[in-house]
């Protein structure tokens, strides 16, 4: 009984640290679209084989803006801060 229990808090804890890397990258790149700056998103990026390095290396995700330098700086400052809007709910809590 103890060892499903585990298996599914492992599940549920990968699929939250998925979904929260997705969110936060969006938070970034839906700013980034609102200015109308161009941006990629890259998951994973630059990469070495294997599980272990894949977990254990940095930056999981990326958000490359690209601007053409007629855009406001505080369209990139905010886009840089969108993702702590994801904390409301938990200082809601």
């Amino acid at each position: 009984m103890i060892g499903s229990n585990l298996v599914v808090a492992g599940c549920a804890l990968a699929l939250a640290v998925a979904i929260g890397l997705v969110a936060h990258e969006w938070a970034h790149a839906t700013v980034l679209r609102l200015a109308r700056v161009e941006y990629s998103v890259s998951y994973f990026p630059g990469r070495p084989g294997g599980i272990v390095a894949l977990v254990t290396t940095r930056p999981w995700a990326a958000v490359y803006p690209r601007p053409t330098g007629n855009e406001s700086p505080w369209a990139l400052r905010l886009a840089a801060l969108a993702p702590t809007l994801l904390a409301i709910p938990a200082f809601g809590l």
